[in-house]
């Protein structure tokens, strides 16, 4: 648990940082502090989202820190509405298409939380998040599928999100998985 030590207001600064390494290392923090619920608060209200978000349209590890920090953050719903204000869903958006299996799943993972507010439902249909989702269920990876499973099921939630998730191919492919023998 982060006490009143002052760090986290260091920490953010470091996002900003003009040294990658030094943002690598704040953002890394981040992300372990943010695996606890009691931290997650906190981590938000001193102002970490916005950089954080920004920092996704980094390469490489420094974005993977920042996805991985921005999934748990998402787990509380103030920060739901940080993240949705500050323009990260476009971004997590853009993220399913990375290379990268651990900033792709961090992302997925953050879009199913934040599809949970209305406003991200909204969101991640406005920002073409749909049709990628849709695609992730023809991987094989089992973290990735589960994720994005719950992401739909979230986004599916809002009427108006159901006739592009069905015209994305989401229904064969979700019959597809229901028959699977490890279903």
């Amino acid at each position: 648990r982060v006490g009143g030590v002052g760090v986290l207001p260091v920490l953010v600064s470091c996002l900003e940082s003009a040294e990658k390494e030094l943002q690598q290392n704040a953002a890394g923090a981040l992300m372990n502090l943010a695996l606890l619920d009691e931290n997650r608060t906190a981590i938000g209200a001193v102002g970490s989202i916005p950089p954080l978000v920004k920092l996704l349209r980094a390469r490489g590890i420094l974005q993977s820190l920042a996805v991985g920090a921005l999934e748990s953050l998402a787990l509380d719903n103030a920060n739901k509405a940080r993240i949705i204000e500050e323009g990260g869903i476009p971004l997590l958006v853009g993220l399913l298409a990375s290379d990268v299996k651990s900033a792709r799943l961090s992302a997925i993972g953050a879009l199913q939380s934040l599809a949970l507010l209305d406003e991200g439902k909204e969101r991640i249909a406005a920002s073409g998040g749909i049709a990628p989702l849709v695609e992730v269920l023809r991987c094989d990876g089992e973290d990735e599928l589960v994720r994005a499973l719950g992401a739909l099921q979230n986004v599916a939630r809002k009427p108006e999100n159901k006739a592009e998730i069905a015209s994305s191919g989401a229904i064969p492919l979700l019959v597809e998985l229901l028959s699977r023998d490890d279903a």
